[in-house]
């Protein structure tokens, strides 16, 4: 009798500040249209996030604020990469 072998799954990569992600799911392609909406969306919800993280860094750690503020920039860039032609 053959047994089967139990294949591991691979381990979730952890973001650039050092979370695991919850759960992959899987998603259907994106057409360039819908990339472009999604990344000039990305865009303004950044510009909103900075705004919001300049009038807290008074109050907050300030390296905590940067390295979450750079891992943002960081996903907005790889998607307008991925965007442009």
């Amino acid at each position: 009798m053959a047994t089967k072998k139990k294949v591991k799954q691979p381990k979730p990569k952890r973001d650039p500040i050092g979370r695991e992600p919850l759960m992959r799911l899987p998603r259907p392609p994106l057409d360039r249209t819908e990339m472009l909406r999604l990344s000039w969306q990305a865009t303004d919800e950044m510009a909103e996030v900075r705004a919001s993280v300049e009038s807290l860094r008074e109050t907050c750690d300030v390296k905590r604020v940067d390295s979450h503020l750079q891992a943002l920039e960081d996903v907005l860039e790889k998607l307008h990469r991925k965007v442009s032609p």
